[in-house]
This record gives structure tokens, C-alpha cells and sequence, in this order.
């Protein structure tokens, strides 16, 4: 989940390359979890 080179990156290209994703990933982790 965590990437090591994610520190190397400006607010926008994070906001635009990694957030994304980290959104999708905590999304499922929650319905998932509320399904348990």
C-alpha cells in the first residue's frame, strides 16, 4: 500500500497520481470491514 518513493513527489502530481488510488483502496478496506 505504502510506497517508499511517494515523498519524491509535489502536492500536485501526488493529489493527482497516488491520492486516487489511496481513496479507492480505503473505500473497499472500509466496506469491507463493516461487512465483518
Amino acid at each position: 500500500i505504502f510506497d517508499s518513493w511517494a515523498g519524491e513527489l509535489g502536492k500536485a502530481e501526488f493529489m493527482e497520481f497516488s491520492y486516487p488510488y489511496l481513496d479507492i483502496m480505503v473505500a473497499e478496506v472500509k466496506e469491507r470491514v463493516c461487512d465483518l
